[in-house]
């Protein structure tokens, strides 16, 4: 919550009409995590956006690796 004056005041000063806040996470903790997710067959094409906790483990498992959301 101490973060919120500041994240307000540097969203107004560039104008901003979105921002983020993005706190640690740890695995299996049930809330989303802000991803960069690249398109295999064209790498330039990519977007930054949270994935929902429940969406999280299944996504890891298919494309990063077999263990899901796991501390490495």
């Amino acid at each position: 919550m101490k973060a919120i004056p500041s994240i307000l005041g540097v969203s107004k000063l560039n104008n901003w009409q979105m921002n983020t806040v993005c706190v640690p996470r740890m695995p299996g903790e049930s809330m989303g995590a802000i991803c960069k997710l690249v398109n295999e067959s064209d790498p330039s094409n990519e977007i930054v956006i949270n994935v929902e906790y429940n969406q999280l483990d299944g996504l890891l498992r298919e494309k990063w690796n077999n263990d899901g959301d796991i501390k490495n």
